[in-house]
């Protein structure tokens, strides 16, 4: 179908603990796998309601996912939702690093993944995203859906670190891949170090600040402080929030 239809199904309330944790999936009947298509669960109707361009084999699941090492109040039950979704992943099965620096490639799929897409493959177009990586197929779909543009000289830096203010700015492409502007009367700055603030990131931190999808700390942004791991994923799921994706 083109465009996308959108589809509801009935959900066994009895069965569900979380909703925010229930997806979709379509069966690959070629792979003999289901693969997740996202969804938006409502508890009071008890049904969920996703997009599709085909009709097939769809059911709903509710995958539980946690990590040993996740403990923050704040990040908990953000980055187990998220992992639940299968649109994160740990660093192993138990073990999720919410503390370590999180990359472009790591921001990027995470970005993709969350829009459940059809993947693009085709020729590379960085020339430091070997065809092998496992954040390719992700790099590739995120430039043809202009969440990223590289850094430069047809490189990609897929393990360099992620600043706050770039954080922000990809929160921002990734907004606007399903709306057409952000929305009006966002607020003005008012981070004690907004100064520090890169031009090309202003608009993007106001939105994300103003949304509550990004917050400061003691009156701070800090704008060129690398994200963690955990950071990466309470923003995403702040968004998916906002936009009405969760």
């Amino acid at each position: 179908f083109k465009p996308k239809i959108t589809v509801t199904m009935a959900l066994d309330m009895s069965a569900v603990g979380n909703p925010k944790r229930v997806i979709v999936c379509v069966y690959d009947e070629s792979a003999g796998v289901w693969i997740p298509v996202g969804g938006v669960a409502d508890a009071e109707t008890g049904t969920i309601t996703f997009t599709t361009s085909h009709f097939s084999t769809y059911a709903a699941f509710e995958h539980v996912k946690q990590f040993d090492d996740v403990t923050a109040d704040w990040s908990k039950e953000k980055v187990e939702i998220l992992a639940s979704r299968m649109l994160i992943n740990g660093k192993s099965e138990e073990r999720f690093a919410p503390e370590d620096t999180i990359t472009r490639a790591e921001t990027v799929a995470l970005m993709v993944r969350s829009l459940y897409p059809e993947y693009v493959s085709g020729e590379p177009v960085f020339v430091d995203v070997p065809d092998d990586a496992w954040f390719s197929k992700e790099v590739q779909t995120a430039y043809e859906l202009g969440l990223t543009k590289g850094v430069g000289g047809g490189r990609f830096a897929p393990h360099e670190p992620v600043t706050r203010e770039q954080l922000a700015t990809m929160a921002v492409r990734l907004y606007l891949c399903k709306h057409e502007q952000l929305p009006e009367g966002l607020q003005p700055l008012s981070f004690s170090d907004e100064q520090e603030i890169s031009d090309f990131a202003a608009e993007a931190v106001r939105f994300a600040s103003g949304a509550g999808i990004m917050i400061g700390y003691d009156g701070r942004f800090d704008p060129k402080r690398t994200a963690s791991r955990q950071e990466m994923a309470v923003m995403l799921y702040r968004l998916l929030e906002y936009m009405g994706e969760l």
